[in-house]
C-alpha cells in the first residue's frame, strides 16, 4: 500500500509562480493543512508501527515530512530520501508566471494546453523522462509495508498514472487537491478525505 501525500501551498504557489527545481517555504495557513492531512492518513492507517516514509528532496516536501513524521511518531532521520520523487525540472521557466512564460515563449506555448504545457521548456525534462523515473520509483518502493510518499502536484499525478498504466492525457489531467491523499492499493486509487471517495 502506498499513501501520496503532497506538499501544501507554498508562496511561490501564492504569487503563480512555477517553481520546478526552485524552493520556496510553506505558508503559515498551509502548514496547518499539512497537519490536517497527516491526521487524517493517520486515522486511515491500520499499523502506524509498520511504515515508512519516502519524500522528495526539496525543502517544500522535507518541511511537510517533517510535519507528519511529528504526527506519526516516525523518526525523521529514518525518512528515506529518493531523487526521483523531486518535482518536474522546469529549466528556464522555473520562478515565472505562466503569463510571463506566455509573453517571452509566445511561439513555444501556442499550442500546448493547461496540462501539456510544463514539458514544452526547452531546456526542462520531457514527459517521457519523468514517466520513466516515476515507474521505476514505484518498483523500488517496498508496497508491501504502510508507505507514505511525501510529493508534488504535478509528480502526483504522473505516479497515480504510472500505477494505473494511464495515457498521457488521462495521467495529466487528474486532479491534484490539496486536501486529503491518495491511496494506492490492490491496483486501485482511492482518494480519501474526510470522506472517501474512490477512482479506479
Amino acid at each position: 500500500m502506498i499513501d501520496l501525500l503532497r506538499h501544501s501551498e507554498t508562496e511561490f504557489n501564492k504569487l503563480g509562480k512555477y517553481q520546478g527545481l526552485l524552493d520556496s517555504p510553506l505558508t503559515p495557513l498551509d502548514r496547518a493543512q499539512v497537519s490536517q492531512n497527516s491526521v487524517l492518513l493517520k486515522q486511515q492507517l491500520t499499523d502506524t508501527q509498520n511504515i515508512k516514509i519516502y519524500s522528495s528532496p526539496l525543502g517544500r516536501a522535507m518541511e511537510s515530512a517533517k510535519i507528519l513524521y511529528q504526527y506519526l511518531n516516525y523518526p525523521f532521520d529514518d525518512v528515506i530520501i529518493d531523487q526521483r520523487l523531486q518535482k518536474v525540472d522546469l529549466g528556464d521557466w522555473s520562478g515565472h508566471s505562466f503569463s510571463e512564460l506566455k509573453q517571452d515563449y509566445p511561439q513555444t506555448l501556442a499550442t500546448a494546453n493547461q496540462f501539456h504545457w510544463y514539458f514544452h521548456s526547452p531546456t526542462g525534462e520531457c514527459y517521457d523522462l519523468v514517466m520513466t523515473r516515476c515507474r521505476n520509483c514505484l518498483k523500488d518502493i517496498d508496497s508491501e509495508k504502510c508507505t507514505i510518499v511525501v510529493n508534488h502536484g504535478l509528480l502526483g499525478r504522473i505516479l497515480r498514472g504510472a500505477y494505473a498504466n494511464l495515457e498521457e492525457t488521462n495521467t495529466l489531467e487528474q486532479d491534484v487537491p490539496q486536501k486529503g491523499f491518495y491511496r494506492l492499493k490492490n491496483q486501485k486509487i482511492s482518494y480519501c478525505t474526510d470522506d472517501f471517495e474512490h477512482y479506479t
